[in-house]
């Protein structure tokens, strides 16, 4: 099946309310552009509508995270409403790619619940104020895709988005470079995503730019100790590249964030910090090994069996 290139691009997190959440990942050391009501165009020239909904928007190089909380009475703003009610945390993914007509042309008969590219228009804070950001879209059929809530994008304004001066993160953060998405059967989710992505190696899709790893309940709260996670399938953690490790420890320290140390190296925070998503940061790729269970994951509770409550 041909490949194509695409790249980690967005991580939109559902919160209940960005008063809350805002303030916390400035503790944890980025820079956030002001709150922004979502509105745009459906079409190219089409009415703008208001979305009911917003967000706070976290630009990093090439890619960005997005905390969205409901504000309106649209079908859609109480769709976003009932999923942070039940969990707030990472919801939406984005996969870029510049060849997204040639790509539905290529595979849309192929794979299910590939629909055709739509357009999309919404306004983009831009130097204090906003400018209208283009973009082309597949949104993965969830009936097909149960994975995770994924959609294909092509954008028409980089500029836009990523200007030439982008925003100096005092935790010295550069680029998203992981997802890991926790699933109930790893073995049958690996085999739906590369149908799209290529073949995994072990847990782990390599993309043009960043990574999706695809693991199960068990496997995560080995790499993230006493944790209590969601039931599956939700994105669980992002991995963020900073410049160093030492300076994200100091800052979290002096912000009253508790950081803590992984077995592969990086630096991580609890949900309770992050807006209801594990924030991992990190100085390069992340090769993440088998972690196996020991008296310090029994001690932090975590026995090894596949138990969780949904938060």
């Amino acid at each position: 099946m041909p490949q194509f290139d695409l790249t980690l691009d967005h991580a939109a997190l559902l919160v209940r309310r960005l008063a809350r959440a805002a303030p916390a990942f400035e503790r944890l050391g980025f820079q956030i552009a002001p709150r922004l009501p979502h509105q745009g165009q459906l079409e190219p020239g089409g009415r703008t509508q208001a979305f009911g909904t917003a967000g706070c928007c976290i630009t990093l190089d090439g890619s960005y995270l997005e905390l969205v909380e409901a504000t309106g009475e649209t079908a859609y703003a109480q769709a976003i409403a009932e999923r942070a009610a039940r969990r707030e945390g990472v919801h939406f993914l984005g996969l870029a790619t510049d060849e997204l007509t040639r790509l539905h042309r290529v595979l849309g008969e192929e794979l299910p619940g590939l629909a055709p590219p739509r357009s999309l228009v919404r306004e983009w804070p831009l130097d204090g104020a906003t400018r209208p950001a283009s973009f082309r879209l597949i949104q993965l059929d969830g009936r097909c895709w149960p994975d995770a809530d994924l959609a294909l994008v092509e954008h028409h304004s980089r500029q836009v988005i990523w200007p030439d001066v982008l925003p100096v993160h005092p935790n010295g953060a550069r680029r998203l470079v992981g997802v890991t998405l926790v699933v109930r059967d790893p073995q049958a989710s690996r085999g739906r995503l590369a149908r799209l992505l290529g073949r995994p190696h072990g847990a782990h899709f390599r993309l043009a730019q960043g990574r999706l790893s695809v693991i199960d309940l068990v496997s995560a709260v080995r790499r993230f100790p006493g944790l209590r996670l969601a039931e599956p399938p939700f994105p669980a953690a992002l991995a963020i590249e900073v410049a160093s490790l030492r300076r994200v420890e100091g800052l979290l320290l002096r912000n009253g964030v508790t950081p803590r140390h992984s077995a592969n190296g990086t630096l991580w925070v609890a949900p309770a910090d992050a807006g209801g998503a594990v924030l991992e940061f990190t100085t390069g790729q992340v090769e993440h090994r088998d972690i196996q269970v020991t008296q310090r994951h029994r001690s932090a509770g975590f026995s090894g069996e596949q138990s969780a409550a949904p938060t």
